[in-house]
């Protein structure tokens, strides 16, 4: 595993459009880029370990982040839903 700057001569990155439009996502490609040896994470060969490693916490850290953002949502749709209790409704008088 290792560090790369993507701005750099050599890296192409092609987003990965989801199916939210969003692009969460990407294709990198490296020709000729260019890596100094202080960039590698770990040791060389221990890669894959790592990556496993560190995705069990961005998964779980997505699933919050995404529960948050309903929960925010939900709150907002509830405040458009609910009237507020300064707004009297007017009584209605049955008529016959």
């Amino acid at each position: 595993m290792v560090l790369i700057d993507l701005d750099q001569p050599g890296v192409e990155v092609r987003p990965i459009r989801a199916e939210d439009g969003e692009n969460h996502f990407a294709e990198i490609f490296l020709d000729n880029a260019w890596l100094p040896g202080d960039r590698v994470i770990g040791e060389v060969g221990q890669g894959w370990e790592i990556a496993m490693y560190m995705l069990q916490w961005e998964r779980g850290a997505w699933g919050w982040l995404q529960q948050g953002r309903f929960h925010k949502r939900l709150e907002q749709a509830l405040q458009i839903a609910s009237p507020s209790p300064s707004i009297q409704q007017p009584s209605v008088t049955p008529t016959r």
